[in-house]
């Protein structure tokens, strides 16, 4: 998680609004996201701090769209098993931690997991088409983080 992204948390979460000339605080922040013309990146950032069905919905008919646009097969299908897989991208066999435990212990063993060979993360669903929709997804989040960088004036 970037600090963009820990501020826009903290931000959609705080009580204090207020925005002072001399800082930029959780409102300057919001004002800066709402300011984005990205709203797919908006609507990823939100899943990621405060998910609803709205985002949801709107992020789903996003990477549909962008599924039909690269000749996916059953773009609808592609969407939600990309989407999915971009929100939790955790192995679900080692939970994220590379490596099996050695039994009836809480110690990590050094055989690699077999299910994602040592690299924590699942794979990606659907092959080549859903590496290049991940990637989407990445970017659009990546372009509206330094959207609201370039508002605040972060380096």
């Amino acid at each position: 998680m970037t600090a963009i992204e820990e501020k826009y948390l903290i931000a959609s979460n705080t009580s204090n609004l207020r925005v002072l000339a001399e800082s930029a605080g959780a409102g300057d922040v919001l004002i800066a996201a709402g300011w984005s013309k990205s709203r797919i990146g908006s609507a990823l950032m939100r899943l990621h701090t405060k998910p609803t069905h709205d985002n949801l919905e709107l992020t789903h008919t996003q990477v549909t769209l962008e599924a039909i646009r690269i000749n996916a097969e059953r773009p609808e299908a592609v969407a939600s098993a990309v989407i999915a897989w971009w929100l939790n991208r955790l192995c679900k066999t080692c939970h994220g931690r590379k490596f099996g435990t050695i039994e009836n212990t809480p110690t990590l063993s050094a055989i690699e997991c077999p299910a994602c060979h040592g690299s924590g993360e699942a794979r990606i669903p659907h092959g080549e088409i859903g590496r290049r929709l991940a990637s989407w997804l990445d970017e659009c989040k990546h372009a509206h983080v330094e959207l609201i960088k370039r508002r605040l004036a972060i380096r």
